[in-house]
């Protein structure tokens, strides 16, 4: 998986900017712009990839712990 591409047409290029202004500029000091989107979903990406690894790293680790034998 090199390249990812989402084409979109004028009227949703129009929703998305709409929609990542209020997200990424709520206070309205600037409008989204294409580079704001691809850097908001990079973000996305790497925290997805974290969690993921996080989680599989931590089970792996789990795994390995013993339960202590106290009487």
């Amino acid at each position: 998986m090199g390249q990812i591409v989402i084409d979109t047409t004028a009227p949703v290029d129009t929703r998305l900017q709409d929609a990542f202004t209020d997200r990424l500029f709520p206070a309205g000091e600037d409008t989204a712009t294409p580079a704001h989107v691809k850097a908001w979903l990079i973000d996305q990406l790497k925290v997805v990839v974290h969690s993921y690894e996080t989680r599989v790293a931590n089970e792996a680790a789990s795994g390995a712990i013993t339960p202590i034998d106290a009487t």
